[in-house]
């Protein structure tokens, strides 16, 4: 009798009509207003120099504005969240709301150029990723205590590697 229970249950959980049971992964609650620390990190500087050192004269010094252009770190977050969408709103005027189930939202960028942003959680770190033509930009933001971290990675065809840097911030309040 046991062994016909044993091959029932292991036939279901084959067939996909019995799902194991997981627990949960909590997703961390984001909300709140965050300033930027930058005696820990905050000057992404350093990584955009490393990177296009590696380039050409010419691709150098253009890649170099570009990237210190749309890689100033925002001085303060303010994060609202609810059970199925986040809103990030940086230094007190960009402001973008996604769902959080990683759909795609198109936004209109600082350059008036086309931007699909899409958000998910991916265990306890919330993961928003830019599209453009040019490439792609993935903010992880990951909180321990009062401290929010956000990792930043930039990927192009233009680039020799992809430039990360981490951005620290902390609770106000």
């Amino acid at each position: 009798m046991m062994r016909l229970v044993a091959v029932t249950f292991a036939a279901l959980l084959a067939c996909g009509l019995l799902q194991p049971i997981h627990p949960a992964v909590a997703q961390a609650n984001l909300q709140g207003t965050y300033n930027l620390d930058p005696a820990s990190a905050g000057n992404p500087g350093p990584a955009i120099k490393a990177v296009t050192g590696q380039m050409g004269f010419f691709k150098r010094d253009i890649a170099q504005k570009r990237l210190t252009a749309t890689n100033r770190a925002a001085q303060q977050l303010v994060i609202t969240q609810t059970a199925s969408e986040i809103t990030i709103q940086a230094d007190g005027a960009l402001t973008i709301s996604t769902p959080m189930n990683g759909a795609p939202t198109s936004v209109t960028g600082p350059d008036g150029g086309t931007i699909q942003v899409s958000t998910v959680w991916q265990g306890p770190t919330l993961v928003r990723t830019f599209t453009t033509p040019d490439g792609v930009r993935t903010n992880s933001y990951s909180l321990s205590g009062n401290t929010l971290t956000e990792s930043v990675q930039v990927t192009s065809p233009d680039l020799p590697q992809a430039l990360t840097y981490q951005l620290i911030y902390h609770k106000a309040g």
